[in-house]
């Protein structure tokens, strides 16, 4: 086993060259990323990919994952639908697989980790890369170089040595088929931060958000509530996630008290809001807003191109009070 110590933020481009070469000679390579290290071959490379299967004590019916550099190298056939590319957009690089049916059938798991060492491998590997912890089957996945020699030293390679894995555990796998989606092993990324990322996003927004926008995702909250039978504080995983915010909203005190009491009236709780200054980043995540006033309409117009297409005024007569 051939050991390449490379510097975890700049790798030497020697080094990661020397690995790509041995993957491309049909060996074994283990490599870092921000979660743990990972065990990789060539997935062109038959005898390559039957010596990573053999490694693992894989049976022949159990996938590798592919992991990528790019968005752009995903594989053509594979049918990525509007809440796979939400979960790419948000968590892409970084700890999360993503298991995509295939147009001709089965499903096929990828990965772009949030690792300089790993990227960097990956575009220089000149073919695709399919890879699993490594660890031997059964034996916890190594978050150091030191543990990957103790556990697999004899079996692989080549070791890239990037220093000790950030997170430590395995990236969250989620399932996705059309926008239902299903988190097959929960890491770093809980479920409510999946459902949160994956839900339609609705904001309202007023001048202060103290009484209007607030009020008005209140009350939008306990009917979609309703008409899903569902608690409030469950609507993210049945798709939905409500936002309120203001063009001129300092972060302090709360909800004004009549909004309060026409929220508590009804079942709902303003309690805990504290007031949000509308961003430009809150305006684009959103797939629809709802302004309370023309002047609000126009100002966000102002403030993101993208958002001001999918802005509605909530009430034609919708006046211009704070």
């Amino acid at each position: 086993m051939i050991t390449l110590v490379v510097d975890a933020q700049n790798p030497e481009r020697e080094r990661v060259a020397q690995a790509a070469e041995i993957l491309g000679r049909g060996g074994l390579v283990a490599f870092p990323t921000e979660t743990v290290y990972g065990l990789g071959a060539r997935g062109d490379l038959p005898g390559a990919m039957d010596r990573l299967r053999r490694a693992k004590e894989r049976p022949p019916g159990e996938a590798f994952t592919l992991h990528i550099a790019d968005p752009s190298q995903l594989p053509g056939g594979l049918l990525v639908s509007e809440t796979a590319l939400r979960l790419m957009e948000r968590f892409w690089p970084g700890p999360l697989t993503l298991v995509l049916p295939q147009a001709s059938g089965g499903t096929l798991g990828v990965r772009l980790p949030a690792h300089p060492v790993a990227l960097a491998l990956l575009r220089a590997a000149g073919g695709p890369v399919y890879a699993t912890s490594a660890n031997p089957r059964g034996a916890l996945p190594p978050v150091s170089a030191e543990a990957v020699a103790s556990g697999f030293g004899q079996v692989i390679d080549c070791l890239v040595d990037g220093g000790k894995a950030a997170i430590g555990q395995s990236s969250t796998v989620v399932r996705v088929e059309g926008e239902g989606w299903e988190i097959l092993r929960e890491g770093l990324l809980s479920r409510e931060m999946v459902a949160r990322a994956v839900a339609r996003r609705i904001l309202f927004v007023c001048t202060g958000n103290s009484c209007r926008s607030p009020m008005a995702r209140a009350l939008f909250e306990l009917e979609a509530a309703k008409r899903l039978r569902v608690p409030v504080g469950d609507l993210p995983f049945h798709g939905l996630l409500a936002e309120s915010a203001g063009t001129s909203a300092v972060p302090l005190g709360g909800a004004s008290p009549w909004a309060g009491r026409i929220v508590r009236e009804r079942g709902g709780d303003l309690s805990r809001h504290v007031p949000a200054p509308l961003t430009v980043e809150m305006l684009e995540r959103c797939d629809e807003i709802y302004a309370m006033s023309r002047f609000h309409v126009e100002r966000i117009r102002s403030m993101s191109k993208r958002a001001g297409k999918i802005v509605r005024l909530l009430a034609e007569e919708g006046t211009e009070m704070a």
